[in-house]
């Protein structure tokens, strides 16, 4: 892949370069590492695309700003919360329709060898108890799972810009934008769950980038096919839950209809299987809020209140407030403090 300002220095080059035989060498060079340098950019994009973020913002109306900023927490909700229907996905859903007898007549297509030993290891006898208990654990792990929903403040593309979702989920630019440092953020929760259970979290597993699909995903007969060939012990989560069927099943978690991209959401994933509550509380490190964005409508006596509980709790965040730009439909940010 290149980019097109590169394919305008190659254009330049033809034209500027007598095509005699030294030079299409080093035109055929130079073309090479172009490319080559295209490519490096391209996976440096796709790096940082798929990387933690380093800091994320939430949008909050004011009782739940006062909240965060009066008692240093943040909140988790359980996915029963969500304001999704289909979010998470989280059915465990075939392309085969369930069908046994279309499962077996892929096997005895694709992987002939290995026909006796699957039917050996998954009689018909079987199959429905199996479906029943792999959507029984993922429903477990559903039921135990709250998330933390964020997006990415990347200053190339600032989310405290975003007039959609000030409107939507900022209480209509009355509210506030709360960015936080990523890995502080990451900490608190971590510090939260070694009180519970004396474990850290996997930063590769806590953060989760959401991908944004036009349909939901299935399971296909050769994901089936692998995890009964492995002979993977369900009852056992930690070692089917790296599985490539558990894999595909989790992306439910991370998957959203194509109409909710303009979020770019990030979420902090955190377990909990000794609750039943929706609703879990984590309290915040010292220097997890960085920066506090009030919107251009917020109430004067509402501003006082979160400045105040600001400074008292987070004295080294910056604070601003938001304001109609003159002549643009965009916002401009005076620092307060």
């Amino acid at each position: 892949m290149v980019d097109p300002g590169l394919r305008t220095e190659i254009r330049s080059i033809l034209l500027l370069r007598k095509l005699n035989g030294g030079g299409i060498i080093w035109l055929w060079i130079i073309l090479a590492l172009l490319i080559f340098a295209g490519w490096i950019l391209y996976l440096l994009r796709r790096i940082k695309e798929m990387a933690p973020p380093q800091h994320v913002m939430r949008f909050y109306g004011l009782e739940y700003a006062l909240d965060t900023l009066k008692f240093k927490q943040i909140t988790f909700i359980h996915p029963d919360k969500l304001n999704d229907p289909f979010d998470p996905n989280f059915g465990f859903e075939t392309n085969f329709n369930d069908d046994y007898n279309a499962l077996v007549d892929y096997v005895r297509k694709n992987h002939d060898q290995d026909y006796d030993k699957f039917i050996e290891r998954l009689p018909e006898s079987n199959w429905m108890s199996v479906l029943e208990q792999l959507r029984e654990m993922f429903k477990n792990i559903r039921n135990s799972a709250f998330i933390f929903s964020t997006i990415e403040a990347d200053n190339e593309d600032h989310p405290k810009d975003n007039l959609y979702m000030l409107s939507h989920y900022g209480n209509e630019h009355r509210g506030v934008a709360i960015e936080f440092d990523a890995s502080v953020l990451l900490e608190s929760v971590s510090e939260k769950n070694k009180k519970l259970s004396g474990e850290e979290i996997d930063i590769d597993e806590a953060w989760c980038k959401i991908t944004y699909a036009e349909e939901l995903p299935q399971i296909t007969c050769e994901q089936v096919f692998k995890f009964i060939i492995d002979d993977t012990p369900i009852p056992n989560e930690e070692i089917w839950i790296n599985t490539e069927l558990a894999k595909n099943l989790q992306l439910g978690f991370c998957l959203k209809s194509i109409v909710w991209r303009q979020e770019r959401e990030w979420r902090l994933m955190w377990r909990n299987d000794e609750t039943r509550l929706k609703v879990e509380k984590c309290n915040l490190l010292d220097g997890a809020i960085i920066a506090i964005y009030f919107g251009c409508c917020i109430d004067d006596l509402v501003k006082d209140e979160l400045l105040f509980e600001s400074k008292r709790n987070f004295p080294n965040a910056t604070i601003f407030q938001g304001k109609k730009k003159k002549g643009k439909f965009a916002l401009e940010f005076e620092q307060l403090l």
